[in-house]
């Protein structure tokens, strides 16, 4: 992270979720859902994929807190 980095006040002023679709591509998740058969069993609102998207996202955010 850069210096101004340390005095952002918010997680959003750093990174935005969708920044981490570029830094980790959805067949990665892809894959690693498959390895563990973790692959929901009906449609939900939230895919696999995107959850474990926001979980990246707030362990990012804890990170930063901390």
């Amino acid at each position: 992270m850069s210096e101004n980095a340390g005095r952002a006040g918010r997680l959003t002023d750093l990174i935005a979720v969708g920044a981490l679709t570029s830094v980790i591509p959805r067949r990665v998740l892809d894959a690693a859902i498959a390895a563990h058969e973790c692959r929901e069993r009906s449609v939900r609102k939230l895919p696999a994929h995107v959850v474990i998207y926001l979980l990246i996202a707030l362990c990012l955010y804890y990170i930063r807190r901390s």
